[in-house]
């Protein structure tokens, strides 16, 4: 025993014919395993009946009549400071139901008197287990979800059904409804054609006639964890395979994701072909390359927020003249800072708003740079004062300025650049003055008369001139008074 240590428990996958029994047995129930603790929240049968009998009643250490819980022995052993919970796919699954009941039941069967470890969670292209009404858990139930949730995080493929099973039922009707419109094309590439004549054909138009219906009786079914969502950028073939970006997603944000593909969407013959082995080979794949997004998020599954933000600024102090690592960086403290507001706070306080803008100045060219670093100023400045404050005492306010003048074709930049300033200036008249003062609605103007068929650029624009000038709520009353007087209307349009 060299001192305290951490414990990792992994659930495989699917591999057995048994697998598929365990996954249609999905009737939520409320587990054995939180009966009085969370009686409100249910769990998949089969799944919660796989962890009783694969866990439960031996790492726990439930159904002992004599001598401490197991759970309990080795922790002690050990000196375990931290369990991290892990597995793929129905393993994923598996998992998370297994941690959420360590959280759960660990602090009583180790008593008071002992440390209890910190329950972590990490999972891959993992469904959801849990089913629950918001509506109904207690006050108690929610905060237990809420901090579980916390430490919990589930790395997905954007394209990947799993994930979405079995709450989603509109993504899964869509993404199938596109497999058996564009069959022919797709799937004969990755399953042999005996299995689509048979299983696959008759399935799919089950769904075309109006079967979806039948999925919606287990929409309560919904992700606990955050979602590290990754996704081809620009890929056409197998070989751009390893070109993806990464996102943090709430289990909200994620619900509200809708699937990528079908007729009028971004359509391709071979991005939804990456759905099934992208799904089964995905830690693999990950195990294999050094993806630094990735690196980035995948170390934050055991340390705090605090700790996270730290590692992430002294990287990019470590490594100034790397746009991507800078990039990367500031992307991930974007994504901690608009799922958490405390993650905010923390970059705000480890000094993150001044690297943040250095960033910029020194990799002014860079789009993708400009573009995370204004969201991250966006979701720094809401509702938060002393952001604000710091933001425009750090020359905030004219750098995202300057990356407008840079960018002023990208969009996402103007997108992003003008919802960073609406922020800066809610609410605060000193910070409405300096965007005056650097030229911020001159700018504006400019931009939407050389984009007049940019309904992006306007929508942003109109909301930009009306939050600075204030002068939206009187153009609007005055169209409404005097809606049938035509002097008036051609002078507000």
């Amino acid at each position: 025993n060299g001192g305290p240590s951490n414990m990792l428990i992994a659930f495989r996958g699917f591999v057995t014919a048994n697998d598929w029994s365990t996954n249609s047995d999905a009737a939520p129930i409320i587990s054995r395993l939180w009966l009085k603790e969370l009686s409100n929240v249910k769990v998949h049968a089969g799944w919660d009946g796989a962890v009783w009998n694969r866990y439960a009643q031996t790492v726990l250490g439930y159904d002992l009549e004599k001598g401490k819980p197991k759970a309990s022995e080795l922790l002690e052993a050990f000196e375990v400071e931290k369990i991290l919970f892990a597995g793929h796919s129905l393993g994923g699954a598996l998992a998370q139901i297994a941690s959420l009941a360590a959280t759960v039941k660990l602090p009583q069967l180790l008593g008071k008197c002992e440390m209890v470890p910190e329950v972590r969670t990490f999972v891959f292209a993992a469904p959801m287990p849990f089913h629950f009404d918001d509506k109904k858990l207690s006050e108690e139930e929610k905060d237990v979800l809420a901090n579980y949730g916390n430490s919990s995080y589930n790395l997905v493929f954007d394209m990947d059904v799993v994930p979405r099973i079995p709450g989603h039922h509109k993504w899964i009707a869509s993404s199938i409804d596109d497999f058996r419109k564009m069959g022919k094309k797709r799937i004969p590439f990755i399953v042999p054609s005996w299995i689509i004549k048979k299983y696959i054909t008759p399935f799919m138009n089950k769904i075309a006639e109006g079967a979806v219906e039948n999925l919606r009786t287990f929409e309560k079914y919904k992700h606990v964890s955050k979602l590290l969502v990754f996704n081809l950028n620009s890929a056409n073939s197998i070989d751009e395979f390893t070109s993806f970006k990464v996102q943090l997603y709430s289990p909200e944000n994620f619900a509200n994701l809708q699937y990528p593909f079908g007729p009028g969407k971004n359509d391709s013959s071979f991005k939804p072909l990456l759905g099934l082995p992208a799904h089964s080979c995905l830690p693999e794949t990950l195990a294999r390359n050094s993806f630094p997004a990735l690196r980035l998020s995948l170390s934050s599954s055991f340390v705090s927020g605090t700790e996270e933000v730290c590692k992430l600024l002294t990287e990019m102090k470590e490594d100034k003249k790397s746009p991507e690592a800078q990039r990367y960086a500031i992307e991930h403290l974007n994504a901690l800072a608009a799922n958490d507001a405390d993650s905010g706070a923390h970059i705000a306080h480890a000094g993150g708003i001044p690297q943040i803008l250095e960033a910029m100045k020194i990799h002014e060219d860079s789009r993708e740079l400009q573009e995370h670093a204004c969201m991250t100023f966006s979701h720094l400045a809401a509702n938060s004062t002393d952001n604000q404050v710091a933001i425009a005492k750090a020359g905030g306010i004219p750098q995202i300025i300057e990356a407008v003048k840079k960018h002023e074709t990208s969009e996402k930049v103007l997108k992003h650049a003008w919802m960073a300033l609406c922020n800066l200036a809610a609410n605060n008249d000193d910070n409405k003055v300096a965007i005056v003062e650097a030229g911020g609605i001159q700018q504006i103007c400019e931009i939407m008369k050389n984009h007049k068929m940019s309904e992006e650029v306007q929508k942003h624009g109109c909301k930009m001139l009306c939050d600075l000038t204030g002068l939206g709520n009187k153009v609007l009353e005055a169209t409404n008074n005097h809606e049938k007087s035509k002097v008036v209307q051609e002078e507000v349009w």
